[in-house]
């Protein structure tokens, strides 16, 4: 298995908030939010590209949309993650001074995280276990959306003869093809995931000119962060 990601190697100098896997963390379906948040996007000044800092309560948190062209189905982001971590790029000038240690979150959102018409759209009562074990969200009971639902919501090209479906990496996880409702699901930007942030990371150059210039972005970032701030490879 590679350690490519959906979308693509990391940037020489590029930074990075991460998220990593840890010996008894929890697991990734712990980070959810089920059912999905919908947001409105140009109240929060959210753009398909490039992150923004948000303030809640007092605490500053990255807000970021997953976007569809490296990441068509929700789950493809969550399955990659469970894999290999989280890592999201973050602009160099960004005001790092802001993201607490403690409590700044990375919130992840999709345009196709939330299904608004799951009853006329055939999912209402499919068979699917919820992620986060809400009771209301089985079938048959379900009024909702659930984050289950992320992976039976694939096109029939993104599967193979079983059922499974291929990540970047080389990778597979066990989805089905969407139902087919009276109508097609009309689905909505929303925030599908949120995650504690536990490291920034540059990422080193390969030759003494490329690290040169990295050196320089490392220096910024790492006295402006209260994060760890670490030297990774691509």
């Amino acid at each position: 298995m590679s350690t490519m990601r959906g979308c693509g190697s990391r940037i020489v100098g590029g930074v990075y908030a991460e998220v990593k896997q840890g010996e008894g963390g929890m697991p990734v379906e712990a980070f959810l939010v089920d059912p999905p948040a919908t947001v409105n996007p140009q109240a929060l000044g959210l753009t398909d590209k490039g992150v923004r800092l948000i303030e809640i309560e007092n605490v500053w948190h990255v807000f970021d949309i997953v976007g569809e062209k490296h990441y068509p189905y929700v789950a493809d982001f969550v399955e990659e993650g469970r894999r290999m971590g989280f890592s999201r790029r973050l602009p160099e000038n960004l005001d790092f001074t802001k993201l607490d240690p403690e409590q700044s979150r990375l919130v992840l959102l999709h345009r196709k995280a939330m299904i608004m018409n799951v009853e006329e759209a055939g999912f209402l009562h499919l068979e699917h276990l919820c992620p986060k074990g809400i009771a209301e969200h089985e079938a048959g009971q379900l009024q909702e959306m659930c984050a289950g639902l992320w992976w039976h919501d694939l096109g029939a090209k993104g599967l193979d003869a079983d059922g499974l479906r291929e990540l970047q990496s080389g990778a597979k996880y066990a989805a089905a093809v969407r139902p087919k409702g009276s109508a097609k699901p009309e689905r909505a930007l929303a925030i599908f995931m949120s995650l504690p942030i536990t490291d920034l990371a540059v990422i080193r150059g390969r030759n003494p000119e490329e690290n040169a210039r990295v050196e320089k972005v490392y220096e910024k970032v790492a006295s402006q962060s209260k994060l760890t701030v670490n030297l990774e490879d691509e």
